[in-house]
């Protein structure tokens, strides 16, 4: 506690979660956090968006889409579309997190995007 300089520390103890319940709540725990750098935070909605999906499918809830996870973590659609393409882009280039935000790598998205139908293309 010294070293957070602080007094005490809100803990929550629940028995008996799930390993994807104890996800989850790690997961929006994280977001109360300040000050992500950009890649974490696209990061984090990925994994976020990606659980949501996954959920849906083993639970027989439906098609679960960008709308929705847009709608839960209460952000624009076209935002997270752009963020989760990011994300996805990441995987493919991750030396693309030595830019300082997210407007330095547009450029390399929109170059992304065209690589990704080119190889739709050859591949079909």
């Amino acid at each position: 506690l010294k070293y957070l300089k602080r007094d005490s520390v809100e803990v929550r103890v629940v028995d008996g979660i799930s390993h994807d319940d104890h996800y989850l709540i790690e997961l929006l725990s994280n977001m109360d956090r300040k000050e992500f750098l950009w890649h974490e935070e696209i990061d984090l909605k990925y994994k976020l968006h990606t659980y949501w999906q996954e959920s849906a499918v083993k639970n027989n809830a439906g098609k679960w889409g960008y709308r929705e996870t847009a709608k839960r973590l209460n952000c624009s659609l076209g935002g997270l579309s752009t963020d989760l393409a990011f994300a996805e882009a990441l995987k493919v280039f991750p030396e693309l997190k030595n830019q300082s935000t997210k407007i330095e790598i547009s450029f390399v998205r929109y170059n992304f995007v065209l690589f990704k139908i080119c190889v739709r293309s050859s591949a079909g």
